[in-house]
């Protein structure tokens, strides 16, 4: 009967390769950016006309805006949503035509 011998482990070597740091091989790869961004991004660098938002990671917002983001009731949201389709309009113009009225 043949005897099977334990294996042994080198935690030395161990430890050192679980402490060393990955080796880049060629360039680093990049997030794929969603279609639409993609789109954004081609159309602002060929017009010229709009700033990137912190290195473009926010999107692109057109000179003399602010990016605003808000947590309202998903009820309220889904009255604004509705009342945008049935007037053929944007969230964001009806957003705008309310805030106008401050």
């Amino acid at each position: 009967m043949a005897t099977i011998k334990k294996p042994t482990l080198n935690t030395d070597a161990a430890l050192a390769f679980a402490e060393e740091k990955p080796k880049r091989q060629g360039k680093a790869i990049a997030k794929p950016k969603k279609k639409a961004q993609r789109a954004t991004q081609k159309a602002a660098k060929s017009d010229g006309k709009i700033n990137k938002v912190r290195g473009g990671q926010s999107g692109l917002v057109p000179p003399g805006y602010r990016r605003l983001t808000a947590n309202i009731p998903n009820d309220l949201y889904r009255k604004m949503k509705v009342k945008a389709a049935m007037e053929d309009r944007t969230i964001v113009s009806i957003l705008e035509e309310l805030l106008e009225k401050l």
